[in-house]
């Protein structure tokens, strides 16, 4: 679909999580009570190789009518960030 789903910055002659920096990113929709967004999850790795996972959600297609448009970023520290534009 023309998605970068997988980048390794390779430092070693065979790349992995402990000695060069990978970053996974996954795409979808989900449906929530105010409508359907996109979601876009990158996954990177810290030197200890533990997940690093963050999120990004863009409303798509809304239920409520006075959102014109929405954001949800989730930090790879779980830390929440909404933002929204009313009509």
């Amino acid at each position: 679909m023309g998605n970068v789903v997988k980048q390794t910055l390779a430092l070693a002659e065979t790349p992995t999580p402990e000695n060069s920096p990978i970053t996974e990113t996954s795409y979808s929709t989900e449906a929530l009570e105010d409508g359907v967004y996109s979601v876009i999850t990158t996954t990177r790795y810290n030197a200890a190789a533990q997940p690093l996972i963050s999120t990004q959600k863009q409303l798509i297609s809304r239920l409520a009518g006075a959102i014109e448009s929405k954001s949800v970023l989730v930090s790879d520290r779980g830390l929440a960030s909404v933002q929204w534009d009313e009509g």
